[in-house]
């Protein structure tokens, strides 16, 4: 049954193919994130069978599919808007392609606009999520406007009262719905590269650009290139799984020296690539690797996170046994510029969350290394070490030397009797190792110096 107000004709037994429509259907309406919204709308529009296109042919079918009252009181809506005169019902710009490229909230309008007039309407949107929280204030004329395009069913909150304001982001949200519904065709993580202009000889081309523009499913006059629809087909037909074990099965039939060929080739397109990308690109690149790394370790058990780590510690050792001096100077110069921008940028808290976790994870290295992992790593430590005493001046030696007394008083302090004996017999262990490798003259020397400091 139906809630409250249902639009289905009485007597009119409800479908299950209706009744899932219909869940979808508040899901999409209900949705509050980019991906949520065209997560829902595509759902729908599968489960329909329907296909974005003009509003003539999209509008009315979807309409005619979905009965519950909630699509009934946002039909009244649209409907009383697209009857307007100067659409001419959707006819007033057939067989029109539109593209716009940004989905912020003026693109979106005149994504609704076209649509409306009867135009195919693509629209191409750089990012994967609507981020700018930053509040509007809106004219009563745009309240007005945005009150008739069904804004309130979407967002129950839109100016009640004497509110006369909106965040960029749930504006983007209700235009996305809006637009969705007269059958816009969205695409994200796409953006715009480059122009193809039209050739001087158009009239003598006509047949080969025609060929064109049945490939090209983005077509303005003129033709647009973007990254998105290279690989549809290929997408829809083969799962992730699919394409890893074709990957996997294609490396098992080369030869060692082959995937030693595309390993260089790798690293070289790679190496290109991160000198040729600009600041801005490289730090978004980054930010987007994090939040997935973020939400693998959110959503992963225990076994896959055991599993992935020893990946992880494989794939290290392979780097920094083929990496070349150049290119582990490189990593590294890159690991201490991103620790130098994290430490500039936490709170107090944050900070000892995050020495919290270090210390944790240098508890699980010692516990579960080897013997060569832990003489390559101390030797590591070492080489640093020297290279920043070569390199210090002496006020910043003098200053290092007091965070290091400070440090080992807290450690001092803080840490338990289990952890101060392991650390005394590694400090022990180490000066055994140091009095067996050196020779007879620098025993002398130490002795001296050690002597001249106590007599100061």
């Amino acid at each position: 049954m139906e809630p409250r107000g249902k639009a289905v004709p009485r007597g009119t037994a409800t479908s299950p193919e209706s009744a899932m429509a219909s869940e979808l259907f508040d899901q999409f309406v209900s949705a509050a994130t980019f991906k949520s919204v065209l997560h829902a709308n595509r759902q729908l529009c599968e489960l329909l069978r329907l296909k974005p296109t003009s509003v003539t042919n999209f509008y009315p079918r979807l309409k005619a599919k979905l009965h519950s009252w909630r699509a009934a009181s946002l039909w009244t809506k649209l409907d009383k808007r697209a009857s307007h005169k100067c659409y001419n019902r959707g006819k007033a710009c057939p067989n029109t392609r539109v593209l716009i490229i940004g989905a912020g909230p003026c693109g979106l309008r005149a994504a609704i606009e076209a649509q409306l007039l009867g135009a195919k309407v693509v629209v191409l949107e750089k990012r994967d999520r609507f981020s700018r929280n930053n509040v509007l204030h809106l004219w009563p004329f745009v309240i007005h406007d945005l009150r008739n395009l069904g804004a309130k069913k979407f967002f129950g909150k839109f100016c009640a009262g004497s509110i006369d304001h909106i965040s960029i982001r749930q504006l983007q949200i209700i235009l996305l719905k809006v637009a969705l519904l007269l059958g816009v065709e969205v695409h994200e993580n796409v953006g715009f590269e480059s122009l193809i202009e039209p050739p001087e000889d158009q009239h003598e081309r006509r047949k080969q650009a025609k060929e064109l523009r049945e490939h090209c499913p983005l077509l303005v006059g003129t033709l647009w290139k973007t990254n998105k629809n290279k690989n549809n087909k290929i997408q829809k037909r083969r799962t992730l799984e699919e394409r890893r074990q074709m990957s996997m099965s294609r490396k098992s039939k080369l030869s060692s020296e082959e995937l030693e060929e595309r390993k260089k080739k790798r690293k070289l397109y790679m190496k290109n690539y991160r000198a040729k990308q600009s600041k801005q690109d490289r730090a978004y690149r980054l930010q987007q690797m994090r939040q997935h790394a973020s939400e693998i370790r959110a959503t992963e058990t225990k076994q896959a996170r055991e599993a992935r780590l020893q990946q992880v510690s494989q794939h290290a050792a392979e780097i920094r046994d083929t990496e070349s001096e150049q290119d582990r100077a490189y990593r590294l110069q890159l690991m201490r510029q991103h620790a130098v921008e994290i430490r500039a940028k936490e709170s107090e808290p944050d900070r000892e969350a995050r020495l919290q976790q270090v210390s944790q994870h240098a508890a699980e290295i010692r516990d579960t290394e080897s013997e060569q992992d832990r003489a390559y790593r101390l030797q590591l430590m070492r080489q640093h070490a020297v290279e920043i005493r070569a390199k210090e001046s002496e006020p910043d030696r003098e200053a290092r030397l007091q965070q290091v007394s400070q440090h080992a008083a807290e450690i001092r302090d803080t840490e338990a009797e289990q952890d101060r004996a392991y650390r005394l017999q590694q400090m022990r262990q180490h000066a055994v190792e140091i009095r067996a490798k050196e020779s007879e003259q620098d025993r002398e020397a130490y002795r001296f110096a050690a002597s001249e400091s106590a007599c100061s």
